[in-house]
């Protein structure tokens, strides 16, 4: 009877030299996977980016067609003159503005909402923002006080700013009667004015 012996002829450590094998093979096949990836959204990408430019020759190329068309028509297409158009862009909506705008609205509304012992000097509209710069006097500053009371409860005015207000003498030709008064600056948003 034979007797059968097996013996391993292998270096110790084989096993795991086949898993580590196997493991970078593994690496090796993501590795290439990824670098597919990336070079397959580089691709589109760059097409992408070829696309934009060669919109933006067409849209560079349309702006000089148009830019000649306008100098043969005679507009002034300067860089001078197109830094004064937004100028003049904001001058024509304030003169909109200012077309709609109902002045008689407008002084009923102030009117209505000074009291008798207010005095004013000046009333300055700013169109832009709807707000105005009022200027005046008056005896007390109750007087003072009422008037900003009833410009905060007039449903055409808001956002009412007392900005200054002292105690200023005035006297007579005379020069015999010195009074004082309460002169006052304020700035007062008008709200009916604000869909024009």
């Amino acid at each position: 009877m034979a007797v059968s012996l097996r013996v391993s002829l292998a270096a110790p450590g084989m096993s795991r030299l086949r898993f580590v094998q196997w493991l970078l093979a593994c690496i090796l096949v993501a590795a290439l996977g990824a670098t597919t990836t990336f070079w397959w959204t580089s691709q589109t990408v760059t097409a992408q980016i070829r696309q934009i430019e060669h919109n933006l020759d067409a849209l560079r190329a349309r702006n000089q067609r148009m830019r000649a068309q306008a100098v043969q028509t005679g507009w002034d297409l300067s860089e001078a003159r197109l830094r004064q158009l937004p100028q003049e862009i904001d001058f024509a909506r304030q003169l909109q503005r200012l077309e709609s705008f109902s002045w008689t609205q407008f002084l009923n509304d102030l009117e209505s909402a000074v009291p008798a012992n207010v005095s004013l000097e000046s009333v300055v509209l700013n169109f832009t923002d709807s707000s105005i710069a009022l200027r005046g006097m008056t005896k007390t500053l109750t007087d003072l006080e009422r008037l900003v009371e009833r410009l905060e409860d007039h449903p055409a005015f808001d956002e009412v700013v007392l900005s200054q207000h002292a105690v200023k003498t005035i006297s007579s030709r005379k020069k015999v009667n010195h009074r004082q008064v309460i002169a006052f600056s304020l700035t007062v948003r008008y709200e009916r004015g604000r869909n024009v």
